[in-house]
């Protein structure tokens, strides 16, 4: 049997085997990219090429306004009058709508179209297939319509509710 030689990335700075990364459990997760000593930590902070791939300062346009803005970070898309939040982030990743898009359907739907009762806690409506975009509708209608979409469900839902009111005569 031959012996298995692994493959431990060296410190940049001093080429000494780098430290492990262990998470909170104890699990060996990956290497980091220095052995961890005073010197090549300095060496690591001070270096010209980790700290421009860290830092991002640029302007850039909209990928939904079209506008320029100023960006913080690398991964940023998007100007903060079209997400200022990370709720509205998570809105303009699933539905594609900034939010101004989505005060305005606020303000257009200000009761379920389905029940009609004021919208508490309004959702946003939409096609699982083609991904449109409905309208408003509040969370207990939004919920049901799961069970409506779906033949085998709804079918299911009225088996069970006659088969109930069967017992009831």
């Amino acid at each position: 049997m031959g012996c298995r030689t692994q493959n431990i990335p060296t410190c940049k700075w001093c080429k000494n085997p780098v430290k492990k990364y262990f998470n909170p459990k104890g699990e060996f997760k990956s290497y980091l990219k220095t052995c961890g000593s005073e010197e090549c930590l300095k060496a690591s902070y001070h270096d010209n090429a980790v700290n421009a791939r860290k830092s991002w300062k640029g302007k850039r346009k909209c990928e939904k306004c079209g506008n320029e803005y100023l960006s913080l970070s690398r991964s940023q898309k998007w100007c903060k009058e079209c997400v200022p939040s990370k709720a509205s982030r998570a809105i303009i990743k699933r539905y594609d709508i900034s939010y101004p898009e989505y005060m305005e359907l606020l303000k257009v739907n200000l009761t379920c179209q389905i029940c009609e009762r004021p919208l508490i806690k309004p959702v946003i409506d939409h096609n699982h297939k083609t991904g449109q975009i409905r309208g408003m509708i509040c969370f207990h209608c939004n919920s049901a319509l799961n069970i409506i979409e779906n033949k085998v469900k709804l079918e299911r839902a009225l088996n069970y509710l006659n088969k109930y009111h069967a017992l009831q005569k």
